[in-house]
């Protein structure tokens, strides 16, 4: 396990999504009163193709992402609508009967 340039021995292992470095470990200083800054690479550089074809992946997955959660929130409003409408209709029918039908 390295050392940061202040001397602590606190060190945490993070994960860059920078567009330079996605997905790449490095150790990080946990010392936050001083902020030295030290970084010491945990992972081997990626090579090109990687850092150029990540960061899209990335967003794509994100956009996807945020398009189910969209999806489902729309699904459940859907539900309640179904729900509420055949409620409407089991108070109408239990007021009026089979007449009304």
């Amino acid at each position: 396990m390295p050392i940061c340039a202040c001397g602590n021995c606190d060190l945490a292992i993070v994960t860059s999504w920078s567009d330079r470095n996605p997905g790449r470990r490095f150790w990080s200083c946990l010392r936050n009163e001083r902020r030295c800054g030290w970084i010491g690479w945990f992972d081997e550089p990626m090579c090109l193709r990687s850092v150029e074809v990540i960061p899209g992946l990335i967003r794509s997955m994100n956009k996807l992402q945020e398009s189910l959660q969209q999806a489902t929130l729309q699904a459940r409003m859907y539900k309640l609508i179904i729900l509420f409408s055949w409620g409407l209709f089991a108070i109408h029918y239990l007021k009026h009967g089979r007449s009304c039908l």
